[in-house]
């Protein structure tokens, strides 16, 4: 993931192996309603704070949280991170777009994952558990800035479906 400092790299993608416990925690909270909370903090009390704000008692959950928070901190070389764990049910995000961060970290739980366009126009998506860092349009450095999306969930493929998604920022 270190990669994504490089000046000709907009995107890293970190597939990574999964275990069966992570997956069945994150689906869990697909049972429920929709909800989105966000969290600024340190990397370890914004990981804490989600876990007691979901009453989430599934601990690969909350320790892949707190493990995505401390490297996405490292990376962006801030001590205070923005995490956004969100099950979305509708088209949030559905237009192509770069983000208005200077990097900003993505990996969905559970349910379709994102989409992005790369270099010859073809678009991609990227699979459950993946982890994603892309450079924002606030991205000081040099690179590309890569266009991506949330699935749409109201047509085609996933209707009626719906995904958790985490999303970590540096904090505003």
């Amino acid at each position: 993931m270190n990669r994504i400092h490089s000046p000709d790299i907009g995107l890293v993608i970190w597939r990574r192996f999964t275990r069966l416990n992570l997956l069945i925690s994150a689906r869990t909270l697909l049972i429920g309603q929709p909800f989105m909370l966000t969290i600024t903090d340190t990397p370890d009390m914004a990981a804490r704070r989600l876990r007691r704000d979901l009453m989430l008692f599934h601990w690969p959950l909350y320790a892949d949280f707190r493990r995505l928070a401390a490297r996405f901190a490292m990376l962006a070389a801030s001590p205070v991170v923005r995490m956004r764990l969100e099950h979305v049910v509708n088209d949030s995000c559905h237009k192509f777009h770069v983000d208005t961060v200077g990097l900003r970290l993505l990996c969905t739980y559970a349910g379709p994952g994102t989409e992005w366009i790369d270099p010859p126009d073809k678009v991609r998506r990227m699979t459950t558990m993946e982890v994603a860092v892309f450079k924002g349009a606030a991205h000081t450095g040099p690179g590309p800035r890569v266009l991506h999306r949330s699935p749409p969930l109201s047509a085609g493929t996933f209707v009626d479906h719906s995904r958790v998604v985490l999303c970590i920022d540096t904090a505003p």
